[in-house]
C-alpha cells in the first residue's frame, strides 16, 4: 500500500518541482528565445508591459519603500503622477515582500515561484474538498496553474498573482460555506482581500463573479435555504464587509485616480472594452487544439502578436478529453454542471460582441463597462477546465472492477470522445482556423489522451495505478510546459534591462536635475530602451507617461500638443507627442510650460536639417539646440522653457468648461507666462493684481531648495503679492 505520508510527500515534492522545473527549462530560459527577439531586447509585443510599465515602477517604488518613503506620489513621470492610484503594481501585497531585498529580476522568479505553488497548492485543495480522488486533483492542480491564460499573465505580474491564488479563494470559500465557523469566514475575507492587494482588481472582481455563486451552491447543498439565509448570509456579509476594509488601501486611491481620469468608473463603451479585436468563438477553438503555435507571420512583431492571442487560451491538448468527459463519466453529477455551465458562461462572455451575453453584461452587469479585455474572463474557464479534467479523471479512477456494465460503457464512450475532437480539428484545419503543423501533433496529443482514460480503467493495483496516474501527470506537464514555453526574453532571466544607449542615459542623468525631459515615442532603439518611465530607474523627471489610467487635464494637455485637439480618446498613454510635428511645432509653448529642458530623440540626419531652418521660421516653434548626440541617440536643448518654479505677480481667470479656456488661454500670444498665472477659479481674498496682459514688473528670486516624492520645499523671495507657480500635476 502508498502511504498518506508517502503521498504527501511526493506532493510536495511536486509543488516545488513543476514550477522550478518550467520557469527556469521552459520560461526564464534565453536559449529557448529566437535570435529576433533577442535582437530587440527589451521590449517586444508579448512582454511590452513587464517592460515598459513594470520594471521601472517596482524598481522605483519598492525603493522608495527601503528608503522609508511611501510612494504616494511619483515625480519621475507624467509631469507628476499619484503612484498610489494606479494600483497594479501591488505596493501592499504582503507577498511581495522580495521586492524590498532583490533587485527586480530576482524578485520577479521569487514572486512567480511562489504564485505557481500557491496556484497547483489552491486547485488541489479545492478538488479535494469537492471530494474527487488524489490523483485526479493533482492534475487539475496543473491544468489550472500552467494553462495557457496564467503563464501568458508573467507579462503582467499583478494579474498573474491575482490569477493564481483564485483557487485558493474557492478551496477557502467552500470549507466556510459547508461548514461553517467564524474562523473559516475570516479566512476567507483575508483570502479575497490580500489578493485584491495584488493589484489587478479585474482579476480579483472576475473571481468573485464566479465565487458567490459557488458558495451559495455549496451551502445550500449541505444546509438547505433556510440554513443558509439564517447562518451563512449574515456571516457573508461580514466577511464581504472585512475584505471591501483590507482592498480599501488601494480601492480607495484608485477611485479618487479613476474619477479624475479619462476612464471614470462605468466610463468605458462597448467599443473600448475591447481595444484590440473580440475573440471569435472558432479561434478560441482552434487555440485549445493548437499545440504548436507556430505562427508564419514575416514580421516579427505581428508574430510574436499572433502568438500572444494564439497561446493564452491553451489548456493542454492531451487532457481536453478529459474535460469533455468529465460530465460524462462523472457520478458527480451537480458539480459536474455547475462548473460546466460556468466554463460556458465565462467563454460566451470572453469572446465580447461575437456573442450576445457580454454586450448585456457590459449594459447591465456590476462592472461590465469598468475594465477593458473581456478574455480574461477565460482564467474562469480555465479553473472550470481543472475541475472538470479532475472529475474526468477522478470518474474513471473509481470506476470499480466490478462494475462491469459501466466499465465497458466508459470503453466506448472514451474513443467516441476522442473521435469528435479529431473531428474538430480536422474540420478547423480545413477551414484555415488550425495551424497545418498543428494538426498531426494534436491527433496524438488526444489520442494520448483517450489511452490515459482507457488506462484509467484498467484494473490494477495501487502501485501500477500510481504508476499510470504520473504517467498521465507527465504527459499533462509536458505538453503544456512545451506549449507554452517563452517566446521572448523576460526581466527575470534578462541580465541587463534597458542596456543600450549608456552615455545617452549618463548626459540625462548628469545634466537634468529639476528640469524635465521628453522621451520620444516611436520605433527603434530608443523606444525600446529608454520608456516613458525610465526616470524611475535612472532618477530625472520625464513629461510623458505609459499608464493604464490617465488624468483627464493632462491627457487634454498633452494632446493638444500632440496632435492640436483638446479631446484625446480613451487609450492607455496619456502621452503621444511626436517631435516636430505640425501641432508639436505649433504648439511646442507647452513644452516650456511643462519645464522641458531637453528631447531625446532617434539620431536622423534629416531632424538635424530642420531643426537648423527652424531659427528662420516664424512665430512660436522649437527653437532647440544639440546638446548630445552619438550613433543612435540625439539630446536638444530647449532654451526657452520655463522655470520648475517661479513668481509671477498678476492672474488671468479663465473659468469653465472643464479647463477648456483655461487651456486655449496658455497659448495666447499675448499672455506671459513670466508675469501672469493662468487661473480656472478666482484666487482668495487678497491685494492680488488681474490683467490680461503682460507687462514689466519688479524681479523676484525662486529656488527649489528641496524636491523629493513626498515633499518639495521653495525659496521665494518676491517684492509684492503674487503667486508662486509649481509646474508640477495638479492633485488633491
Amino acid at each position: 500500500m502508498i502511504s498518506r505520508r508517502s503521498t504527501r510527500r511526493v506532493s510536495a515534492l511536486l509543488l516545488v518541482a513543476l514550477p522550478a522545473l518550467f520557469w527556469f527549462g521552459f520560461f526564464a530560459n534565453p536559449a529557448l528565445v529566437p535570435d529576433s527577439e533577442l535582437e530587440r531586447t527589451p521590449v517586444g509585443f508579448i512582454h511590452y508591459d513587464v517592460y515598459r510599465l513594470y520594471y521601472p515602477s517596482l524598481h522605483g517604488y519598492f525603493g522608495m519603500l527601503r528608503g522609508g518613503t511611501l510612494p504616494l506620489w511619483d515625480p519621475y513621470r507624467a509631469v507628476g503622477f499619484p503612484a498610489m492610484g494606479s494600483h497594479l503594481f501591488g505596493i501592499f501585497y504582503p507577498l511581495n515582500f522580495p521586492f524590498l531585498f532583490l533587485g527586480v529580476g530576482a524578485a520577479l522568479t521569487v514572486t512567480c515561484l511562489l504564485h505557481f505553488a500557491i496556484a497547483l497548492w489552491g486547485t488541489y485543495r479545492l478538488v479535494r474538498g469537492l471530494g474527487l480522488a488524489r490523483p485526479a486533483a493533482g492534475l487539475g492542480a496543473v491544468v489550472y496553474a500552467f494553462s495557457g491564460l496564467l503563464v501568458f499573465a508573467l507579462w503582467h505580474p499583478s494579474l498573474f498573482q491575482a490569477l493564481a491564488s483564485v483557487p485558493l479563494l474557492f478551496a477557502l470559500g467552500d470549507r466556510w460555506a459547508r461548514n461553517g465557523g467564524w474562523d473559516r469566514m475570516a479566512l476567507l475575507a483575508l483570502g479575497v482581500g490580500i489578493q485584491s492587494l495584488a493589484g489587478f482588481l479585474q482579476g480579483t472582481l472576475y473571481a468573485v463573479y464566479l465565487l458567490v455563486p459557488f458558495l451559495v451552491w455549496r451551502a445550500v447543498a449541505r444546509i438547505g435555504w433556510r440554513g443558509f439565509l439564517r447562518e451563512r448570509v449574515p456571516a457573508g456579509l461580514v466577511a464581504g464587509a472585512l475584505a471591501l476594509g483590507i482592498a480599501a488601501v488601494i480601492l480607495l486611491p484608485a477611485a479618487e485616480l479613476s474619477c479624475r481620469s479619462l476612464r471614470p468608473p462605468g466610463g468605458l463603451t462597448l467599443a473600448e472594452t475591447q481595444p484590440v479585436r473580440p475573440l471569435g468563438l472558432g479561434e478560441y477553438l482552434a487555440t485549445l487544439l493548437d499545440p504548436l503555435n507556430r505562427p508564419t507571420e514575416p514580421d516579427p512583431r505581428r508574430r510574436v502578436g499572433e502568438y500572444y492571442f494564439r497561446g493564452y487560451p491553451y489548456l493542454g491538448t492531451s487532457i481536453l478529453i478529459l474535460a469533455v468527459l468529465g460530465p460524462l463519466v462523472t457520478r458527480r453529477r451537480g458539480i459536474a454542471v455547475f462548473f460546466g455551465a460556468a466554463a460556458l458562461v465565462s467563454i460566451l462572455l470572453a469572446v465580447g460582441e461575437n456573442a450576445p451575453l457580454f454586450p448585456l453584461f457590459h449594459r447591465y452587469g456590476p462592472g461590465g463597462d469598468m475594465f477593458r479585455y473581456p478574455r480574461r474572463f477565460l482564467a474562469l474557464t480555465a479553473l472550470c477546465a481543472a475541475v472538470l479534467v479532475a472529475l474526468g479523471a477522478d470518474g474513471l479512477w473509481r470506476t470499480s472492477a466490478a462494475d462491469r456494465r459501466r466499465r465497458l460503457r466508459l470503453r466506448l464512450v472514451v474513443p467516441a470522445v476522442a473521435g469528435l475532437w479529431i473531428a474538430a480539428a480536422v474540420a478547423m484545419r480545413a477551414r484555415g482556423q488550425l495551424d497545418p503543423a498543428s494538426l498531426p501533433p494534436a491527433v496524438a496529443l488526444i489520442l494520448a489522451g483517450a489511452g490515459g482514460g482507457l488506462a484509467l480503467l484498467v484494473p490494477a493495483g495501487p502501485r501500477l495505478r500510481a504508476a499510470i496516474a504520473a504517467i498521465a501527470l507527465l504527459i499533462v506537464t509536458t505538453d503544456i510546459f512545451f506549449r507554452n514555453r517563452n517566446f521572448v526574453l523576460h526581466p527575470s532571466a534578462d541580465p541587463a534591462p534597458f542596456s543600450a544607449l549608456a552615455e545617452g542615459r549618463r548626459f540625462l542623468r548628469e545634466h537634468a536635475g529639476h528640469d524635465r525631459v521628453y522621451l520620444q515615442r516611436g520605433g527603434g532603439r530608443l523606444y525600446n530602451h529608454l520608456p516613458a518611465k525610465i526616470g524611475l530607474l535612472d532618477g530625472y523627471l520625464a513629461c510623458m507617461d505609459y499608464e493604464a489610467m490617465t488624468l483627464e487635464r493632462y491627457a487634454r494637455f498633452t494632446y493638444l500638443l500632440s496632435h492640436g485637439a483638446d479631446d484625446p480618446p480613451v487609450g492607455f498613454s496619456g502621452n503621444h507627442p511626436l517631435v516636430l510635428s505640425e501641432s508639436t511645432y505649433r504648439n511646442s509653448r507647452l513644452f516650456d510650460y511643462m519645464g522641458v529642458k531637453y528631447l531625446a530623440v532617434e539620431k536622423d540626419t534629416r531632424r538635424d536639417e530642420e531643426l537648423a531652418a527652424l531659427p528662420a521660421k516664424t512665430g512660436p516653434g522649437l527653437l532647440l539646440r544639440p546638446a548630445f548626440t552619438d550613433s543612435e541617440m540625439a539630446v536638444y536643448e530647449n532654451p526657452h522653457r520655463l522655470a520648475r518654479a517661479r513668481f509671477t505677480p498678476r492672474y488671468r481667470l479663465e473659468p469653465g468648461e472643464h479647463g477648456r479656456r483655461a487651456l486655449a488661454a496658455l497659448l495666447d500670444p499675448a499672455l506671459d507666462p513670466l508675469r501672469t498665472v493662468v487661473l480656472e477659479e478666482p484666487p482668495p481674498p487678497g491685494p492680488w493684481t488681474a490683467v490680461q496682459a503682460s507687462s514689466a514688473g519688479d524681479p523676484a528670486r525662486v529656488a527649489i531648495v528641496h524636491y523629493a516624492p513626498d515633499r518639495v520645499e521653495i525659496d521665494c523671495w518676491a517684492p509684492s503679492a503674487g503667486f508662486v507657480v509649481l509646474t508640477d500635476q495638479h492633485y488633491p
